[in-house]
């Protein structure tokens, strides 16, 4: 996170209606409980990918996937697209898309404005609200994660879509809130995924590189660049990736990286896509349970080993463990010191009623 970062402040002065046709992404929270999923970027490695491994699971995939001379034949579960170049050209495949949609609502808001002749990206102009139903969430551009950072600055002036002022998850489970983008729709079908509740997430079809400038998607001929798809220097997306794997590591999620090239790995773990099939097909419909819930809290560990809470939550021994027996307190019985000082009080006060002529006798000392 830069140390420089200066809230912009500016409002969001032209009306976003996209009416009724739109739901809030939120709502798809948990959905997908428990599951096993499958992010489907496009790169060419697809073509080495026995895609029939993957048939039997949850799929989220993105942009250009629904052409006819896509290399993967069946549609996704959900469709994302986060930039205007391959919506609009891809607006009436996406209009039949029987499966969820889940779109950007940076393609239809009139306040994202940066068309620039200067980059290759967003040649298209604002589109029209879909007449299709469809999720919306916002995913937004952050300064870059630091090392093992979880925290990421957005200048969208959206504020009250942030943590405070700006501030945001580096990899967000939280759809109402703004999501961060890393310059590239992968990373937000990950966040995606990992918000509807997936317990594993396996990522194929995400290089971060090009074979060659003909050798770039696995649709066509392989020519992403004559469609207007654009690389970017993975170096920007890659700690993205990094802190969404820690994140989820942190929740229980499982995530792995199934193509067989690319640059991904080894920041996000590798497996085969026959060893996740092996290992996951069983769960594709159900029955995985949650990881979230596997994770036991530090109260049902210390109970189970039979061990008491310290004041701080944690477990500390009341004493050194030193089997030589002292002198108890206040009397002549004798204690070892492994039994604490709570034994050491309980003597102390036995005693002490005991010579005033009433209480309980003293307990006894081993």
């Amino acid at each position: 996170m830069t140390k420089k970062y200066r809230p912009r402040g500016r409002p969001l002065n032209k009306p976003f209606e996209p009416g009724p046709n739109m739901k809030p992404a939120y709502e798809l929270h948990d959905t997908l409980k428990g599951r096993p999923v499958i992010v489907m970027g496009q790169s060419f490695s697809l073509n080495y990918v026995k895609l029939d491994k993957l048939a039997p699971f949850k799929t989220i995939s993105c942009n250009r996937c629904l052409r006819p001379d896509s290399h993967v034949k069946t549609h996704p579960d959900y469709y994302v697209c986060v930039d205007r170049d391959p919506y609009a050209q891809e607006v009436e495949r996406v209009k039949a898309f029987k499966g969820i949609r889940v779109l950007s609502e940076m393609l239809f808001d009139p306040n994202n404005m940066h068309k620039k002749k200067s980059l290759r990206t967003h040649w298209a102009p604002l589109q029209p609200y879909p007449d299709f139903e469809w999720y919306g969430f916002r995913p937004v551009s952050t300064s870059r994660p630091s090392y093992q950072g979880r925290r990421v600055h957005t200048r969208w002036p959206d504020y009250s879509r942030t943590l405070s002022n700006g501030i945001l998850p580096a990899f967000n489970v939280d759809l109402e809130l703004l999501i961060p983008g890393a310059a590239n729709v992968a990373y937000s079908m990950f966040q995606i995924a990992a918000a509807m509740g997936a317990s594993v997430i396996g990522i194929v079809g995400v290089d971060l590189a090009w074979e060659s400038n003909k050798k770039s998607h696995s649709y066509g001929d392989g020519n992403g660049k004559a469609s207007g798809a654009f690389a970017l220097n993975p170096r920007h997306t890659l700690p993205f990736f990094k802190a969404g794997v820690q994140e989820c590591k942190r929740l229980g999620i499982e995530v792995y990286n199934l193509s067989p090239r690319g640059v991904l790995s080894p920041t996000v773990p590798k497996i085969s896509e026959v060893e996740f099939h092996k290992r996951f097909a069983q769960y594709a419909e159900g029955g995985v349970l949650y990881p979230r819930e596997l994770q036991q809290s530090s109260a049902v560990q210390i109970a189970r080993l039979g061990r008491k809470r310290h004041r701080d939550n944690r477990y500390k021994p009341s004493a050194p463990r030193d089997p030589r027996r002292i002198p108890a307190v206040g009397g002549s019985e004798s204690i070892k010191r492994g039994d604490g000082q709570d034994h050491i009080r309980k003597t102390k006060a036995a005693d002490l009623a005991r010579s005033r002529g009433k209480g309980p006798e003293a307990p006894e000392g081993d």
